[in-house]
């Protein structure tokens, strides 16, 4: 008998579809990630309709020259509304990261969008 039939009796081809069955499940029954109860096009609704004072902390600027900047960005910049994502909403991601030194994750977190979408 050589070494490779001895691996394949089926004690433990059992114990190999043990794991991989594990795996499995690990990677297609995943419990969701992102769960708040405002979508980050939400998040960015109610920011923009808060107060100066906070908007200014969140955005880093007051909301004359975010939209100021927005346009211009659509304009000349190539900034375009995705299917499920806004001008504003990726232009208050992007501020977070380049302004707040935000992470990706923290991104995610607040927006409630994957760390692909991020990224893009």
């Amino acid at each position: 008998m050589n070494q490779h039939q001895n691996l394949l009796n089926p004690s433990n081809l059992c114990a190999i579809g043990e794991l991989v069955g594990r795996y499995a499940s690990q990677q297609f029954e995943k419990e969701p990630c992102r769960t708040s109860p405002l979508s980050g096009k939400q998040y960015v609704a109610k920011l923009l309709s808060s107060n100066a004072r906070r908007i200014h902390e969140v955005l880093r600027m007051p909301k004359s020259t975010f939209l100021d900047l927005q346009e211009w960005l659509i304009r000349h910049g190539n900034l375009v509304e995705g299917r499920k994502m806004s001008t504003e909403q990726q232009l208050s991601m992007f501020l977070a990261v380049v302004g707040h030194r935000c992470t990706n994750k923290e991104v995610q977190e607040q927006y409630q969008v994957s760390g692909f979408t991020v990224t893009k």
